[in-house]
């Protein structure tokens, strides 16, 4: 039995099993009762003419019953429900339900064929729609797992276009930069080159300068003895009387210029203690020596890279031999304020101290030390060979030589100077006294070092002062 209408084929249907006259006449009035409440509150489904047909045939199936209970005289037992799938289910005491049929007509009650009038059911309704099955759930699966594979390969299709585009891009711009490489080589050739011409140019200038500077006095010479012969007393007149005015007006300028020269003479000790802190109270300068004759091994491998800023870094470039034998190269890299090749002079490191001896001589202190393993070349830079000459002195007896020709320039400006010094040494941590006569004497001396905060000075104990 079907129904078009869910809810109405949910409802159920109460049969009652009727063993009295008495039941079944309050059975038949309940039942009209019931399929006139059905008929009202069911979505107006039942109309009122159908339930008139309902009552007329509960009436008769009433007088059926009533027939068949005084022809057996017996009550009326419970049967079983037969439905389409042939199976037999007894009924319970109380009711038993079926699903009703969105129609306007009611369910009459059959009489059995049997002796003992059994009941015939109207059958079962027909079964709900089959929910999806699992092949099918699996294929819904599969194809969307298939759209998303498309999908997915459809990005990676895109990203793949998109890396071949970057590595593109990437090897432009490595032909880019090897060209601005090139380019910027050739610019430093061109630029050396100009350098080069400027130099010449330079030169020449400087010649032609002092040709010029000849023909300039020279002909102011003739000048002056060709005015001289005409005009020798006249002149000679003015000449005192000019001589005399100059005098008083170089004295005057003589006294202005004094008293500026020290003014910028404090400037200068002011903008050079500047620059000197600018440039760093303390720096670090690295010195390579060349290889000796007797050194053939285990030779470092430095390289000085030629790189803005210029003289700057020092590369270490070491090879290492792996378990499998493959050699393999390893670059460490050094930075300090100043770095001197192999090829660097005496001269050209102590350019680079000279400043601070200016300093010291400005009334600033200042210290240059030499500090490296043995054999490292710090005796020959700070005091140079044993036969040293002016090429090859160290940076003692230069920096000595400096403090003394500043201090001749200043006694032109009134200046007077006393100086003492200690010469030192300090190996493994102990002071040693270079200027006493007898090294031996000072065995067990021991030298400490003596600072005065209110000079600003200081100076080792017990060391030997010239």
């Amino acid at each position: 039995m079907s129904s078009s209408n869910p809810r109405l084929s949910k409802l159920p249907v109460h049969i009652n099993v009727l063993n009295s006259p008495r039941k079944i006449r309050s059975a038949t009035a309940s039942s009209a009762k019931k399929l006139a409440s059905i008929s009202t509150s069911g979505n107006k489904i039942f109309s009122s003419a159908n339930n008139n047909t309902s009552l007329k045939k509960n009436e008769s199936l009433k007088r059926k019953n009533n027939d068949s209970a005084k022809e057996n005289g017996r009550n009326v037992k419970k049967v079983p429900f037969v439905s389409d799938y042939s199976a037999r289910v007894p009924l319970k005491k109380s009711t038993t339900t079926v699903p009703l049929k969105k129609s306007t007509t009611t369910v009459p009650l059959k009489k059995s064929t049997t002796t003992r009038g059994r009941i015939q059911y109207p059958p079962p309704p027909a079964p709900l729609p089959k929910p999806p099955s699992q092949i099918e759930l699996l294929r819904d699966e599969n194809s969307k797992l298939k759209k998303q594979f498309e999908e997915l390969h459809n990005e990676k299709t895109e990203i793949s276009a998109e890396s071949t585009q970057l590595q593109n891009e990437i090897q432009e711009e490595e032909c880019v930069k090897k060209e601005y490489i090139t380019d910027i080589d050739r610019m430093k050739k061109r630029v050396a080159n100009e350098e080069a011409h400027v130099k010449e140019i330079e030169d020449s200038i400087a010649i032609l300068q002092r040709n010029r500077n000849v023909m300039v006095e020279n002909n102011s010479k003739l000048t002056s003895e060709m005015r001289a012969y005409r005009n020798e007393v006249e002149k000679a007149n003015e000449s005192i009387a000019e001589q005399n005015k100059k005098i008083i007006n170089n004295t005057n300028q003589i006294q202005e210029f004094t008293s500026k020269l020290q003014e910028y003479e404090r400037l200068r000790r002011k903008l050079h203690n500047d620059v000197q802190d600018l440039k760093g109270n303390i720096r670090v300068f690295c010195r390579v020596r060349p290889l000796l004759e007797s050194e053939t091994q285990n030779i470092a491998n430095f390289k000085f890279p030629k790189e803005i800023p210029f003289n700057r870094k020092i590369s270490l470039i070491s090879t290492k031999t792996n378990y499998l034998g493959e050699k393999k190269e390893s670059l460490k890299e050094y930075q300090f304020d100043q770095v001197f090749d192999t090829l660097a002079t005496q001269k050209d490191i102590f350019s680079e101290v000279a400043h601070i001896v200016q300093s010291v001589v400005d009334g600033y202190n200042g210290c240059i030390f030499a500090y490296g393993q043995t054999g490292a070349g710090k005796t020959y830079t700070m005091t140079g060979p044993v036969n040293a000459n002016p090429e090859t002195e160290g940076m003692i007896p230069r920096a000595v030589r400096l403090i003394y020709e500043l201090i001749q320039d200043l006694k032109t400006q009134c200046w007077k100077f006393t100086l003492e010094g200690q010469f030192i040494e300090i190996y493994n941590d102990n002071i040693r006294d270079l200027l006493v006569a007898d090294p031996s004497s000072t065995n067990g001396v021991k030298h400490k070092t003596i600072h005065d905060e209110r000079t600003g000075t200081t100076r080792i104990s017990k060391a030997t002062t010239g």
